[in-house]
């Protein structure tokens, strides 16, 4: 019997995380489920081998069995401990390696016989890690998104035991589960700013036996908006101003976030000064006072001007040139 590599079935390196594992998973098994290519005599084949690696590469119990074959297989290395080692729970003696190769299924033998002989126990669904995109006025009120993913289902057909009446399931193929497409309402509390994670209680993957479902972590990420930035709650944004209003000083309109809101800008006022507007940023969850607002100051020089407004500034910059050489 040939070793089956559950790494190269999903298209993976051994090094590939839970996550990887998973999404490579999901995307096989779409493309090769049975339903999806009707007439295809091999589907039924790709997609039983397809299971039986994420199956096996998912828990992290069977991945450690699973990978220290593996590691005796493509090293060449024997299997047996050192002398100075106890055996650990998986470990494999040269003779289990013998016998788990003579054998004509590979899943069955190393996998299958020890789930016949243990009765499944119950385990808490996967957790959900998803992205919601939301724009930067939705993080001043509270506020819902209709968010859609696909995530394992118990499956109806077989209630979760991969069999009907002593024999495999055909809907989900012996798994005991099914992935859906889900579609959520989600609601978005104020105090979420960028990179904030939303944990939604029992909203990830359906447990086994009867266990709880996993949890779906949501992470905000703010859509872009032009000449804004986000510090955690505090706003940063850039001010237009007059040379003029720079100069003799004045009132100049800004549209926050909240509306429009006139800021005094002092006299002699230079370009790029940062001016900060006090509760003007993000709504925090634990306080009642929000984030902060810095505006900076940018200069607009007049253009356009005429021959007469030229020859007025001259003067003017002739008359500060002169009283700066009297100081």
């Amino acid at each position: 019997m040939n070793f089956t590599d559950f790494y190269e079935v999903l298209g993976l390196s051994k090094q590939a995380d839970a996550a990887e594992i998973k999404s490579a998973y999901r995307k096989l098994a779409r493309t090769h489920h049975p339903d999806l290519n009707p007439g295809d005599e091999g589907a039924e084949a790709r997609f039983q081998e397809i299971n039986n690696a994420y199956e096996v590469l998912k828990d992290e119990e069977e991945r450690k069995k699973y990978d220290e074959l593996y590691d005796y297989i493509k090293s060449g290395k024997s299997a047996q401990p050192r002398p100075d080692q106890g055996r650990s729970q998986h470990q494999y003696s040269q003779e289990d390696i013998d016998e788990i190769l003579s054998n004509t299924d590979f899943f069955e033998e190393l996998f299958g016989a020890g789930r016949r002989r243990k009765r499944a126990s119950p385990r808490r669904g996967q957790d959900i890690h998803a992205e919601v995109e939301v724009e930067l006025e939705d993080l001043l009120k509270e506020s819902s998104r209709s968010l859609s993913l696909q995530r394992e289902e118990t499956c109806s057909e077989c209630a979760g035991q991969g069999q009907v009446g002593g024999t495999l399931c055909t809907r989900c193929r012996g798994l005991g589960r099914v992935l859906e497409n889900s579609t959520l309402e989600v609601k978005l509390s104020r105090g979420l700013t960028e990179g904030s994670v939303l944990r939604l209680k029992g909203q990830g993957e359906a447990g086994s036996v009867g266990a709880p479902r996993g949890d779906l972590l949501l992470k905000i990420h703010v859509k872009p908006k032009p000449g804004w930035e986000i510090d955690k709650y505090d706003l940063r944004a850039d001010l237009p101003v007059s040379v003029f209003d720079a100069i003799l000083g004045g009132e100049v309109e800004f549209v926050t976030l909240r509306g429009k809101l006139g800021i005094k800008v002092p006299p002699g006022s230079q370009n790029h000064t940062v001016m900060r507007l006090s509760g003007q940023g993000l709504p925090r969850q634990t306080r009642d006072k929000s984030g902060d607002l810095y505006v900076r100051l940018v200069l607009q020089i007049p253009t356009g001007l005429s021959d007469q407004q030229k020859q007025q500034i001259e003067s003017l910059r002739d008359e500060l040139r002169l009283a700066e050489t009297k100081k």
